[in-house]
């Protein structure tokens, strides 16, 4: 059978009380508070290269983690994109390899040349084909397209990933198990994914922009779709490979 089109803001409207609905969910993620974080200046800013600042915003509350985001101005705009790109590591340079050892038979290829900074050591290989006009900063390779547009970006990651990385915390790329322990000891863990953004979006309208757009992919997506449930300050939030349903 066949199904009329449906307005996606029709699948799943926002329920009667939709403020305390979002107050509540302010709560449960940053805990007793029904406000978002109202800090707008990074603990530390540098300039990396013409057009790229390194913001870091430290998140410590239960214990010290940092969190770095790229933002790359754009000369006489008005609004911005950030752009969380998940759970991607890094990418890092092949370089040919070796000839094979004395009666043995490796077939030719490369191998993993040095890191460049953040890298968690996997997914390299896969990202250095895929990515090959990316950075070290922006994986995905998106900061000249948002920008074309008009836009001011900012680049995010998750938390202990990629520019993020602590090695004697997180031991793969998908390890949020870590906070576990610290949850169990009463913290709100969940804040440490959504408070990067938050701060940033505080930052970016201390600037003077006015409308600010939040995408990301995979991991990057879940948090669009957390933080714009949180903050109304959004002009609008997109998800690729996100969550379901699609309407939020």
């Amino acid at each position: 059978s066949t199904h009329p089109d449906v307005e996606l803001d029709q699948l799943d409207p926002l329920p009667r009380g939709g403020k305390k609905t979002r107050e509540d969910l302010i709560n449960a993620v940053f805990g007793h508070t029904r406000s978002l974080p109202s800090r707008s200046q990074p603990d530390q800013q540098q300039k990396i290269q013409d057009d790229l600042y390194e913001l870091t915003w430290d998140i410590s509350k239960s214990f010290e983690l940092k969190s770095k985001v790229f933002h790359v101005p754009r000369v006489g705009s008005r609004s911005a994109v950030l752009w969380h790109q998940g759970h991607h590591d890094c990418i890092c340079p092949m370089i040919p390899a070796p000839p094979s050892p004395p009666g043995r038979k490796i077939p030719p290829g490369f191998q993993q040349g040095a890191c460049a900074p953040g890298c968690m050591g996997y997914k390299h290989i896969k990202d250095q084909k895929l990515r090959r006009h990316a950075t070290w900063w922006d994986l995905d390779n998106v900061t000249s397209f948002f920008r074309s547009l008009g836009h001011h970006v900012f680049i995010l990651s998750m938390p202990l990933v990629g520019v993020n990385f602590e090695a004697q915390r997180s031991s793969n790329w998908t390890d949020h198990w870590w906070f576990q322990r610290q949850e169990a000891l009463g913290d709100f863990t969940i804040r440490y994914f959504c408070e990067p953004v938050i701060l940033t979006i505080n930052y970016a309208l201390s600037l003077g922009l006015q409308d600010l757009h939040l995408a990301g992919l995979s991991g990057g997506a879940w948090t669009a779709s957390l933080v714009a449930a949180m903050d109304p300050r959004l002009r609008t939030s997109i998800q690729v490979a996100g969550v379901l349903p699609y309407s939020m």
